[in-house]
């Protein structure tokens, strides 16, 4: 059902980019499809137990929103689903924040970095992140690494 939703979205944008639309009006079209696409994998993740389809999923809401807290994610998928050498390589262009934390000691916990995993969330145990950011973050990540802020 999610599935045909993106696709209804991505007519939608269709339309919209032959009636001329500009970039502005397409991006929450964009912010849209990355979302169910996020839904997918967290979905494919957690009841379906299905790393690689979830990576898959993850991968097309990044080409749609390409920030901080999206790269870290991915980083988080590439790392669930096996590819660790591009897990590490994308854990290496990301700068550490509050809004990230959380999910680079997931990714690094997948990693069998257990000291780097450590010192993110002794940062998240010490409040150092804005309010509700972990619980966010771990609804995004369900990385199922058992590690507890």
């Amino acid at each position: 059902m999610l599935l045909r939703a993106v696709e209804r979205i991505e007519d939608l944008e269709k339309q919209l980019i032959e009636n001329g639309a500009s970039p502005a009006a397409l991006s929450g079209f964009r912010d849209m499809q990355a979302s169910a696409f996020v839904s997918l994998a967290v979905n494919a993740n957690v009841r379906l137990k299905a790393p690689e389809r979830a990576r898959a999923y993850y991968e097309r809401a990044y080409e749609l929103r390409k920030d901080e807290f999206m790269r870290t994610l991915l980083a988080c998928y590439r790392a669930r689903s096996g590819a660790q050498t591009e897990a590490r390589a994308l854990l290496r262009t990301i700068r550490p924040g509050p809004g990230t934390w959380y999910n680079l000691a997931c990714t690094h916990a997948l990693l069998g970095d257990v000291e780097e995993a450590l010192q993110f969330l002794r940062a998240v145990a010490r409040g150092e992140v804005r309010s509700g950011a972990p619980h966010r973050q771990r609804q995004a990540c369900v990385c199922e690494t058992g590690l507890s802020a």
